[in-house]
């Protein structure tokens, strides 16, 4: 991580001590085989849309991704399914879409 800017940096681990600094992590399950495991394709749309939302004067300035990261690690530790249920809403959200435009 040298000569990286950290608030531009994300780690994405199920081992938080696989790392040094810390607050650059974002904490997953650990993989167990599933072959329809959808974990890393939710954590891309979350920061996707994470960083879609944001005002253009932030990425002027360098975004810090520190804290989204610090809160989306909050919300995994208090409930492990989180990311299973923001895969669930997503694909209810995109089947309701696809049911109005073909309405």
């Amino acid at each position: 991580m040298k000569d990286r800017k950290l608030q531009k940096l994300v780690v994405v681990t199920s081992d938080p001590n696989s790392v040094v600094e810390t607050d650059n992590v974002l904490l997953i399950p650990k993989w167990q085989g599933e072959d329809d495991d959808k974990v890393l394709l939710s954590v891309t749309r979350l920061l996707l849309e994470h960083l879609r939302h944001l005002p253009a004067e932030q990425f002027k300035n360098g975004v810090d991704i520190r804290p989204f990261l610090q809160e989306v690690n909050r919300k995994f530790s208090a409930n492990p399914e989180f990311y299973s249920q923001l895969e669930a809403k997503r694909q209810s959200s995109l089947q309701s879409s696809i049911s109005k435009i073909m309405k």
